[in-house]
């Protein structure tokens, strides 16, 4: 396929129906924050983006240790959207780590510190920047630290290689290396708070003990024996809730000393009416304004943005009158950000991102760009003042195949058609002509071999000389000169016969032509012996009369499109859609045999004839069949008729 050429809509539908890429995603899943995201359009609530991205840069100096950012939109208007933009975006540039808070995880208030503690240690598990955990990314900080104090050579290892040489080593090597990597740092910064802390940290970088050093900083309980291994103290029977939100504090100023983190609290407002008195988005907005106090006197080169998303319901309902205040906290010293409603453009640039995804996939190129879909849907959709939720649940349900293109069907005739025995038509002079007739008239206004077609005629004029052994001429003009081409198909064995149709050839300017074309097969010789070979050799040597072969591959195709253009209510198509189907496929472009019957004489001599046509027929009518005696020949009366199909 022409990589420029737009698909058939028979491919395209059939991918259609093996997949729906709007099916599940109008709503953003925790696990499509992560993974693969789902096409984002910049342009949508780029003012929202901007805001998250001057905060992480603000936090990027000693000067701003927290930022608060606060979002409101009605459910389905793109708030877990514009988090998941920020943690792919965050993801390809490696600047910030990102942790993303689904509140509705929190099942009992009681416990937040521990469900919060244990959110952030399961979203560093997730791939980051350099294509490993993010936990990692975060390891290799600290262990360049080590290695350049150490001046070690393993400083110049890929990261990815790192992990894998690490992970090739016995225990007791990772062992003897993780103590002597944090020897050296603990020597040289005698004061870290945490130091089993900064130890689980770095064995995140061995992916067997890994799932251990998680569980550890989220306060889980692991066997005795796994944490000698390790290397970790025992913390059962504490606290578990004082714990969590030191260990809580503690990593986030670990992280602070290296990156900048994004903690990202969605979905604040409430699934279930009937919650306790207390209320979940109060617990979640108790968490915020807790956690900046303890982060706001950091004196790190790096800071904490804490964003928050909500319904205005949530915000104006519940947290203002919870916090008074003190909702800054969450909001920010400015008033929560309102994400912007979609309207016709947002939304066509938003399906029209989705739908190239889809096709570059699949490698399919739409000669409609928004297929199945048309703008004025679009249109409907924003009149009915849908979300963008909304509209990608209306695209998912109507995402299917419309009607097939017609010029489909027309291919697969064509195609059936090539199939069938055209032995008789290739000795068929009728036949012959009748397609070539019919293909140059196609044609006509186009320019092949440096021959501009003007017009197709079977008016030989005159008629009673000709008795249609010149089926057809084609008049245009070639270097500047006009010409008038006269085509005489002849397949016949007899001598006679073909002598009668040379004598016509011979004679062209007496039927106003300028040169003359014999269509015949090669394998048909013309006989020394017979009558009609002087007039052969003449008609080649002093009328520069051109033999085209009848070639059985180049010939076939244009019986087909003569058959499927004069039967085409037999075939359930239309003449238009038949001429469509030739100019989408331009199967008549570079033809050889076309060329060759209009191709220039072989020298520049000027072209006679007595008189030129200059009776401009429009007639497209095909050769009729002729049974008159021809006073030129003393065969019987030849006559052309049609073969059966």
């Amino acid at each position: 396929m022409n990589r420029f050429a737009p698909s058939s809509i028979q491919a395209i539908n059939a991918a259609m129906q093996k997949d729906n890429p709007f099916e599940g995603h109008s709503t953003v899943s925790e696990r499509e924050i992560w993974g693969r995201a789902c096409p984002d359009l910049l342009e949508l609530n780029i003012h929202a983006s901007t805001v998250i991205w001057q905060a992480i840069k603000q936090v990027g100096s000693p000067l701003h240790s927290v930022r608060a950012i606060a979002f409101l939109a009605e459910p389905g208007m793109g708030k877990s959207h514009l988090l998941s933009r920020i943690c792919h975006q965050l993801q390809a540039r490696g600047n910030g780590l990102f942790i993303y808070i689904n509140a509705q995880q929190f099942t009992d208030t009681s416990l937040i510190r521990q469900q919060f503690l244990y959110a952030i240690v399961n979203s560093l598990k997730y791939t980051g920047s350099q294509g490993i955990m993010q936990w990692q990314e975060l390891a290799l900080f600290p262990l360049e630290q080590a290695l350049s104090i150490s001046r070690s050579d393993s400083l110049r290892l890929d990261p990815k290689r790192l992990i894998e040489k690490l992970n090739e080593q016995s225990l007791a090597k990772n062992q003897a290396w993780i103590n002597q990597v944090t020897d050296i740092l603990f020597k040289a910064q005698p004061d870290i708070e945490n130091p089993d802390l900064l130890r689980a940290i770095i064995w995140m970088l061995c992916n067997s003990q890994a799932p251990y050093a998680r569980h550890w900083i989220a306060g889980r309980s692991i066997a005795q024996w796994k944490l000698d291994e390790v290397g970790l103290s025992d913390r059962t029977g504490e606290n578990r809730e004082a714990l969590a939100w030191e260990m809580t504090v503690q990593l986030l100023q670990t992280i602070c000393q290296y990156l900048p983190v994004v903690i990202a609290f969605d979905r604040l407002e409430s699934d279930d009416i009937n919650e306790a008195v207390v209320k979940k988005e109060q617990v979640v907005a108790s968490l915020i304004k807790r956690l900046s106090d303890n982060l706001c006197q950091m004196q790190y080169p790096y800071g904490v943005v804490l964003v928050s998303t909500m319904t205005p319901m949530t915000w104006y309902e519940k947290i203002i009158p919870f916090l008074g205040k003190f909702s800054n906290y969450v909001s920010g010293p400015n008033e929560p950000i309102s994400l912007s409603s979609i309207d016709s453009h947002t939304l066509r640039e938003v399906l029209a991102q989705w739908l190239v995804d889809f096709y570059l996939e699949n490698h399919l190129i739409p000669s409609n760009p928004l297929y199945p879909f048309e703008y004025y849907q679009i249109q409907a959709l924003i009149r009915e003042n849908l979300t963008l939720k909304d509209a990608i649940d209306w695209f998912a349900d109507n995402f299917k195949p419309i009607e097939v293109d017609p010029i489909e069907k027309v291919e697969r005739v064509f195609q059936q058609l090539l199939e069938r025995n055209w032995f008789l038509s290739l000795h068929s002079d009728f036949e012959i002509a009748n397609a070539l007739s019919f293909s140059f008239q196609t044609l006509v206004g186009q320019t092949i071999a440096q021959f501009k077609i003007e017009r197709v005629t079977d008016e030989i004029e005159p008629k009673q000389e000709n008795q249609n052994y010149i089926q057809f001429k084609i008049v245009g003009i070639q270097k500047e000169r006009r010409s008038s081409i006269g085509i005489a198909v002849s397949q016949s064995r007899n001598g006679r016969t073909v002598g009668a149709v040379l004598k016509r050839l011979l004679r062209g300017d007496v039927f106003g032509l300028t040169r003359t074309c014999l269509i015949r097969s090669k394998t048909l010789k013309i006989s020394p012996t017979w009558k009609a070979y002087p007039e052969f050799e003449t008609w080649q040597n002093r009328e520069r009369g051109l033999w085209v072969d009848v070639n059985l591959k180049e010939m076939i195709p244009l019986l087909v499109l003569c058959e499927m253009y004069e039967r085409c209510e037999l075939y359930q198509l239309t003449e238009a859609q038949i001429l469509e189907f030739i100019d989408r496929t331009q199967i008549l472009d570079n033809h050889p045999t076309l060329e060759a019957i209009v191709q220039p004489p072989p020298d520049d001599t000027p072209e006679t004839a007595s008189e030129m046509d200059n009776t401009y027929s429009q007639s497209s009518q095909t050769p009729t069949p002729s049974t008159l005696t021809d006073p030129l020949c003393d065969d019987p009366p030849y006559s052309f008729q049609q073969d059966e199909l």
